[in-house]
């Protein structure tokens, strides 16, 4: 069976990691895995597996941020508060660009 291999830290064994392919049974130490060409499991492209990408517990591609993140911000329910001073923001921030904008068109 021929295919990049997606790889997942193993649970009992955190200096291995192994292919999460259901037909799979590849499985390596860290150390060998770095500089491999592996299968993104989000976006599904391949990539070269660099240091970094082994603290993730599911290494993934630099193009890719992992599910729950958003803009590498951990995405969480926003308290009204929260909402109401973004909602602000925004509406102030919006304010100031149509004064410029109509400063730059006089």
């Amino acid at each position: 069976m021929k295919h990049f291999h997606i790889y997942q830290r193993i649970k009992n064994r955190p200096t291995y990691f192994r292919c999460i392919h259901p037909d799979c049974k590849h499985y390596l130490e860290k150390e060998l895995v770095i500089g491999r060409r592996a299968e993104c499991p989000y976006c599904h492209d391949d990539y070269v597996i660099q240091r970094r990408d082994l603290n993730n517990k599911t290494p993934h591609c630099s193009n890719c941020i992992a599910p729950g993140y958003e803009n590498n911000t951990k995405t969480t329910k926003m308290k009204p508060k929260d909402k109401l001073r973004v909602t602000k923001l925004q509406t102030l921030f919006e304010d100031k660009v149509s004064k410029f904008l109509e400063g730059v068109e006089r």
